[in-house]
């Protein structure tokens, strides 16, 4: 059976469109522009569905809901290749474009946009420069072109009907967590662990005892449950599936390739913190968004502090933690063996969080560009340090440190984390989670700019931290991660660093043990 899809049209005033058209999945749909596309760059289609009961002439179709359906990208001049700085862009020039609309289109009403994204001196593909600038032909979008990412959570109107039915979904999918003397029901939701491993490096013994250890759960991008009782650690959370798609910035959308190892929150066991490098919707997406408590403790950046905590439906326990600042979590409800609640001069469980330095642009031109468009958020990558405080006044003693993590976040290996191994002064890192991906903008098939480590920038970040263990995580998950995780592994198998590696499938564990004394 054909799809018929209802289509808005948009006038050539670049004015909202007062009419529509119904078209055949599978027949073409053209634009025509004022005047002709005037700079060398690719041309993308994209669609949003109107939602059931919705207006198609007045609906605000803002936020995470369109999907791109076709892109007119650069193709190899006669006699050329791309890979040799010889490209021609088809739609320069041109004042109508045309594209295909997918059979996969199911039934319904949709607006389309057209957009093109501006590459300064690309006849070479060599000396392309990339400037975030697109042109809508509905001026009722404008507000898209424009707003920073923070700004594309807004909620939209809904009916009082629709606020009772996301209050039923948030009690029923909510993380059960206020704080971190919060009671863990018992007994607690079990995660579906697929596979437990333990490495074998020489500071860290083969045999775990059941207290005192501490574990990483490998759900997928990099979103990992760390855990250490009586803490339990989420981080980036993203539970998209498999044909999902997420905004990364201006013109820039991603597809997600893989599912993850739990299906969405609600099946989490209840954690303590939430862990967020920086505010981009692959790490911590619109459902998590509209789902989560407002009242669970998040320890993010600050520019993802803002975002979070902005209006009325903002978080309430938000943390912005700048590089090298440090805060401690403790668990305020807890009893040493035999119920005797700890008393001054006792150990008690204690995580301390770090900010570290990370770049998700590199630097020069384009780090500057980025600082005017806001178009890649900053990031943060951490140090958490798991051990115990000593004390039980207001005033704790410090934290005592059994075993180190750093977590690598979404940077490029940039000259400052060679301050990291600096800071520690000889202070062993055990783990190390690496973002890996070499995630590549706006798009896998026109690759210009490079935003995450590849295989062989996490090696050589191996190197430079010089971990106990390496645990790969961020990788294989979206179309726009270029570096799969098999070039990670020849070039660790090159460098001679294959035992030092932990390799974890999505619903795999890695189990360590927390020292006593350092």
């Amino acid at each position: 059976m054909k799809a018929f899809v209802s289509l808005l049209l948009m006038a050539a005033t670049n004015k909202p469109g007062t009419t529509t058209a119904t078209v055949t999945a599978g027949d073409k749909l053209g634009f025509v522009a004022v005047s002709a596309v005037t700079h060398f760059g690719p041309v993308s289609f994209y669609m949003a569905r109107v939602p059931e009961g919705r207006d198609i002439n007045t609906w605000d179709a803002a936020g995470n809901v369109w999907f791109k359906v076709a892109e007119i990208s650069a193709v190899p001049s006669p006699g050329g290749a791309l890979t040799s700085g010889e490209a021609t862009w088809p739609a320069y020039n041109k004042k109508s474009v045309e594209f295909t609309v997918p059979k996969s289109v199911p039934n319904g009403k949709y607006l389309v946009r057209v957009e093109s994204i501006a590459l300064h001196q690309a006849q070479s593909s060599v000396f392309m420069e990339y400037f975030m600038s697109q042109e809508e032909h509905n001026r009722r979008l404008q507000h898209i072109r424009e707003e920073k990412l923070h700004q594309s959570n807004q909620p939209h109107p809904r009916s009082q009907q629709e606020e009772q039915r996301e209050q039923q979904q948030q009690h029923q999918h909510r993380i059960p967590l206020l704080k971190t003397s919060t009671h863990h029901p018992d007994p607690e939701p079990t995660l579906p662990i697929r596979q437990t491993k333990i490495n074998t490096a020489t500071t860290n013994p083969i045999s775990i005892p059941d207290s005192g250890g501490g574990s990483v759960y490998f759900i997928g991008t990099a979103t990992t449950i760390l855990s250490y009782p009586p803490f339990r650690i989420l981080t980036d959370p993203n539970f998209l599936h498999a044909g999902d798609h997420v905004h990364l910035g201006p013109g820039v959308t991603a597809q997600r390739l893989t599912d993850p190892a739990v299906p969405d929150m609600g099946v989490l066991p209840p954690v303590d913190v939430v862990l967020l490098s920086h505010y981009h919707e692959d790490h911590f997406d619109r459902e998590v968004e509209r789902l989560l408590s407002r009242d669970v403790p998040i320890v993010t950046t600050r520019h993802a502090q803002e975002c979070l905590t902005a209006g009325e439906k903002g978080f309430r326990a938000v943390r912005g933690v700048g590089e090298f600042e440090a805060l401690v979590v403790m668990d305020e409800g807890y009893e040493m063996g035999g119920g005797r609640e700890k008393g001054k001069g006792e150990k008690r469980p204690a995580v301390r969080v770090t900010g570290m330095p990370g770049k998700h642009v590199p630097p020069g031109l384009l780090a500057k560009a980025n600082e005017l468009l806001g178009a890649v958020p900053p990031t943060n990558g951490w140090l958490v340090e798991l051990g115990w405080t000593l004390g039980g006044g207001e005033e704790e003693e410090g934290v005592e440190t059994g075993y180190r993590i750093y977590i690598s976040g979404d940077t490029l290996l940039v000259d400052e984390l060679k301050e990291i191994p600096a800071r520690l002064q000889g202070d062993k890192i055990d783990l190390m989670l690496v973002h890996l991906g070499g995630t590549t903008i706006p798009r896998p098939k026109m690759p210009l700019l490079m935003v995450t480590m590849d295989a062989t920038q996490g090696v050589h970040l191996m190197r430079l931290v010089d971990p106990d263990v390496t645990v790969p995580i961020h990788f294989d998950d979206y179309d726009v991660f270029c570096s799969p995780l098999d070039d990670f592994k020849k070039e660790v198998e090159a460098a001679g660093f294959g035992d030092r590696v932990v390799y974890l499938d999505r619903g795999d564990e890695y189990r360590f043990a927390v020292r006593e004394n350092r």
